[in-house]
Parts: structure tokens; sequence; C-alpha cells
């Protein structure tokens, strides 16, 4: 009886002792992490980045040496960026290829950059990066196409049609080409009520490369984004051109 007591002692001694000590790792990661915080704190605040995305779990995430490189001008490794990505930090995404444009003059990084501002609701900004008398800069006219859609992109954005159909327009003539633009002006076209002109322009995308999942995934946003009366008469046109393919519109038409 004597043992089984001691025994039992000797195993409540032990339980309190790896509490205790789980108690003192907790505290040093929450002093660790407190440490990183002060240290992040500016740049996280300069960049916009929530102060949680520097942990993974009880571990520094790759966001610290991500700030640092921004800070220096340091070029972000491929797989930084693809950690980025994951978690949807559009403004950092933006800000790292719009330093590599800047630092090597790559206009595709611009392309990149502006792709992730309009992810980032930042549609203003995009304009202001692709204004006119930056584009003429591009020698190549894929990539001057390319900004021209995704400007164009941003003025639809903004509910700015007439922009948005200019750049589109712009786009074309630049890349003829290149599928992008023509979606967009197909998306421009059902938006403003003009559905039969909208599948010219995504046919000849068609024709180019894009999908037929490309073109109900620009109506349907569309009809999200057009006018009540504009949805009624994108609504009509469909049902009618083939009501089996196009069923999923009545919802459109039920919300009115």
């Amino acid at each position: 009886m004597a043992r089984s007591i001691e025994e039992w002692r000797k195993a409540v001694a032990e339980q309190e002792q790896e509490a205790e000590r789980q108690a003192e790792l907790f505290r040093q990661k929450r002093a660790q992490k407190d440490a990183a915080i002060q240290v992040f704190r500016a740049l996280t605040s300069k960049y916009g980045v929530p102060e949680s995305e520097l942990f993974s779990g009880d571990d520094l995430s790759p966001l610290g040496a991500i700030l640092e490189k921004l800070e220096t001008d340091d070029q972000v490794d491929s797989w930084e960026i693809d950690w980025l990505e994951e978690r949807e930090l559009q403004r950092l995404i933006a800000l790292v290829h719009f330093r590599k444009y800047k630092r090597e003059d790559d206009y595709w990084s611009l392309v990149k950059s502006c792709k992730h501002l309009r992810k980032a609701n930042l549609s203003q900004k995009v304009i202001d990066l692709t204004a006119p008398e930056k584009l003429v800069k591009s020698p190549d006219l894929r990539v001057r196409s390319a900004l021209l859609t995704t400007r164009g992109g941003a003025f639809r954005d903004l509910d700015n049609l007439s922009g948005a159909k200019d750049s589109a327009i712009k786009a074309i003539d630049a890349s003829p080409l290149s599928y992008h633009p023509h979606n967009l002006l197909g998306a421009i076209l059902y938006e403003e009520g003009s559905p039969s002109d909208g599948d010219k322009a995504f046919e000849r995308a068609i024709e180019l490369g894009a999908t037929p999942r490309n073109q109900d995934f620009e109506i349907r946003s569309a009809l999200k984004r057009s006018s009540v009366e504009a949805r009624e008469t994108v609504v009509a046109y469909l049902l009618h051109k083939d009501p089996e393919r196009y069923a999923w519109v009545s919802t459109f038409a039920a919300a009115g």
C-alpha cells in the first residue's frame, strides 16, 4: 500500500512538472510573439498588413522577411509570392510586382500589379498607373493591350462604362489576337443591355482561345452590375436564344 501511495505522489509530481514546463514554453512563445510584433509593428502598419499574419501557428511566418525585403527594395522570391497569394494579401502582392516593374522596367510586372490592385478594390490606382502617357512607353503591343484591358476593367469596377469601352476598343486595336479585351468588350455590351453585340465580341474571343465558361462568367457579372432595364433585356434575349443553356438567368429575372 505504501508503495502505491509513493507511486501516486511521484506521478502527481511528474504531472505538475510537465504542466509547469508547458506553461513555461507558452510564456516563452508568447514573449517571442510579443517581441516579433514590436520589431515589425512599424512595417505591418506601413504596408497595411494584419499583425496576425506574422505567425504561422506559434512560428514566425515568411511575412517579416518579405516586409524587410520591401524596405530595402530587394527581390521577393517566387515562393514568398506564392505564400502571399495563399493568404490573398492583394495589396502586398501588387506592391511586390510594382517594385519589380520599377526596378527592371518590366511592364508585365505592372500588368500583374494592376490585377492585384483591382482585387484589393483599388481600381482608381489602376487607372492612375495606366494613364495614356504611361502606356505609350511600353514597346510591346501585347503589354499595352493587357494594360488597356485591366484599365478598362478598372473603369468598369467604378461604373464608368464609357471609359471601360474606350479602353477595351483600344486594347483590341493594340493586340487584335488577344481574347481578353474581346471578353471585356462583350461584358460591357451586355451590361449596357446590348447582348447581341456582346455576343459578337464573345464569339471573337472564343475564336481566339477563350472558353464558353469565360463567357458565362462575364455574362453573370454583367447581370449583377447592370440596371434593371438592361438586365430585363439581357434575360429575355438569353432565354429566347437558348432557354435550356441559360435557364440560370431566370434567377436574375426573379430578382428584378
